[in-house]
């Protein structure tokens, strides 16, 4: 049995519109990870220290 594999091939045009939706997506997925590591460092970090600043500011 021999099959002929048919291969697409993109234009320009094509390819670019392809490109620039994977950058967009990669665009996506790095900007929400920042975010998600933001928010972890500010709760492991920054709430600690924000209970230490206020205890020495209020006193209590």
């Amino acid at each position: 049995m021999n099959r002929t594999r048919v291969e697409t091939v993109m234009t320009y045009e094509d390819w670019c519109k392809v490109h620039r939706k994977t950058l967009k997506r990669m665009f996506r997925d790095t900007a929400a990870a920042c975010m998600q590591w933001i928010a972890v460092l500010l709760i492991t970090v920054g709430l600690p220290i924000g209970m230490i600043a206020h205890w020495l500011l209020i006193g209590y």
